[in-house]
């Protein structure tokens, strides 16, 4: 049998005219067109103008100056007495200008020479005979007891707190381990701090709020084990050198923040040894022996030995008689820590209470302190502004700087009229600049710079639009062949 051929016709497979996709790939095209405004409102900062040449004008504005005019009373003081008080203040400005930064001092030979214009306005000194054996040198430390204002620290103001106008001071009573005997389970603490610490609080109100709180706990262990060494007096002790003190607070499980809060907290801790590790002493690198240590803008520690109060029960409690000394201590370490200033060994003041003399330094180191901060970091966020020209500027950051630059010029307003309102203005100042600096907006830049947006959009875009490219191009280069070839056959 025998089968014809059959012509077999394939049909021929038709694609989508080249009209036809160049209007799908030019739809593509147009969508992304359209969103590129969805895309850059979305994505974009906001950055407002900052008051620029506002910051630049204050920080170089001059040194803020306090009136300290220095009363002679010329019927009773001794003759020569304004010309000697005149000569040690020059004298000591030329040995250095840094303690008399902020100041603006006149002397004058009688009271009838002040002209007293406004609440508080200017500090006076009034000398009588009484005082009048009272040395230049002793004068100029009284009036300028910090060797530097704020620029740099030295040894002792490292120790001191950063300004804020309210503190938490947080007393805790520490058994390293109860269990072992001869712990302390509790303490008189309202009485003491009455008696101790209430005085000097109400006089450091004109500076800060305090809120007290306190604690007692039965097991604080240290974090390392003190060695152990023979006393000068041939007796067994437990001694702590002083870089041991630098990792002695065991904060992993030491609970010595008791509340929540965003005030600044000062701790006072009274340590109490356990049984096996008495007598527990700290030793300078000199030799000598102490009982307690500051830690720097931190708080204090005394440490307790229980075996003074050995002729009483296996379990303490500490009245306060027997908190006379301690707390006499923690209040001298608190006026470390606010940077309260000593007095000249010459000049006598009441033990339990800070002088007008020192309270007048401290008022005026810390106002300049909150100007000088306020500054740089106004100044600061200025520079980053103008360094990272992406960085979001907005409504929040703005107001906060327009309102510490109008803080800060109230304070030159205030310096001479009431220096209390004056520190409150600076701290106010320092607020609001501090905010502005650290506000989230600004800071989360810092850490996600151009070159990481670029990170992030090349992987999520470059696979979609390099092929809608690519296809461009090439239906381009075919309308642009068939362009030509149609012109050909025209001619």
């Amino acid at each position: 049998m025998t089968v014809d051929s059959v012509d077999l016709k394939v049909p021929q497979v038709t694609f989508q005219s080249s009209t036809l996709k160049f209007r799908i790939i030019l739809s593509y095209w147009i969508v992304i067109l359209l969103g590129l405004p969805l895309w850059w409102f979305t994505t974009s900062i906001d950055r407002l103008a900052l008051p620029v040449d506002r910051v630049l004008s204050i920080s170089a504005t001059s040194e803020l100056q306090f009136p300290l005019e220095v009363v002679v009373d010329a019927e009773s003081a001794a003759e020569g007495t304004v010309k000697r008080i005149q000569s040690a203040i020059e004298h000591d400005k030329h040995k250095s200008e840094a303690p008399w930064l902020g100041m603006n001092v006149q002397v004058h030979e009688k009271a009838g020479s002040i002209h007293n214009t406004g609440q508080n306005a200017i500090y006076t000194i009034k000398l009588h005979p009484q005082l009048d054996a009272l040395d230049g040198s002793a004068l100029c430390e009284l009036l300028a007891p910090y060797k530097r204002p704020h620029k740099g620290r030295s040894s002792q103001e490292r120790l001191v707190a950063r300004y804020s106008s309210k503190f938490r001071l947080a007393f805790s009573l520490l058994n390293e381990d109860a269990s072992a005997g001869d712990s302390v389970v509790g303490w008189d603490i309202e009485s003491a701090i009455d008696q101790y610490l209430s005085p000097v609080l109400s006089q450091l109100t004109i500076l800060h709020n305090f809120t007290i709180e306190s604690q007692v706990q039965f097991h604080a262990p240290l974090a390392f084990d003190p060695p152990e060494a023979v006393s000068p007096s041939g007796e067994p002790e437990f001694t702590l050198s002083e870089e041991e003190l630098k990792i002695f607070i065991n904060s992993a499980d030491w609970t010595l923040a008791s509340s929540v809060t965003e005030d600044p907290v000062l701790h006072f801790i009274l340590f109490v040894p356990s049984a096996a590790r008495r007598p527990l002493v700290v030793r300078s690198n000199t030799g000598s022996q102490k009982q307690s240590f500051i830690v720097p803008q931190w708080g204090s520690v005394v440490i307790l030995d229980p075996s003074l109060f050995r002729s009483r029960q296996t379990r303490l409690h500490l009245t306060d008689n027997d908190l006379a000394g301690i707390f006499k201590t923690f209040r001298a370490q608190l006026l470390t820590l606010l940077g309260v200033s000593s007095v000249p060994p010459s000049v006598s003041v009441k033990s339990h209470q800070v002088s007008e003399w020192q309270l007048d330094a401290l008022l005026r180191k810390r106002t300049l302190e909150n100007i000088h901060d306020s500054k740089e970091a106004l100044s600061s966020i200025v520079t980053l502004v103008s360094q990272i020209g992406n960085m979001p500027v907005g409504q929040d950051v703005k107001g906060d700087i327009q309102d510490a630059l109008d803080a800060i010029d109230q304070v030159y307003s205030d310096a001479s009229e009431s220096p209390r309102i004056a520190l409150q203005r600076s701290a106010n100042a320092n607020v609001l600049s501090s905010r502005a600096f650290f506000n989230p907006g600004m800071l989360a830049l810092l850490y996600f710079p151009a070159e990481h947006k670029y990170a992030v959009y090349i992987p999520l875009f470059g696979p979609v639009t390099l092929p809608l490219v690519v296809a461009l191009i090439k239906q381009l280069k075919r309308w642009w062949q068939q362009r030509s070839s149609m012109r050909q056959k025209v001619e």
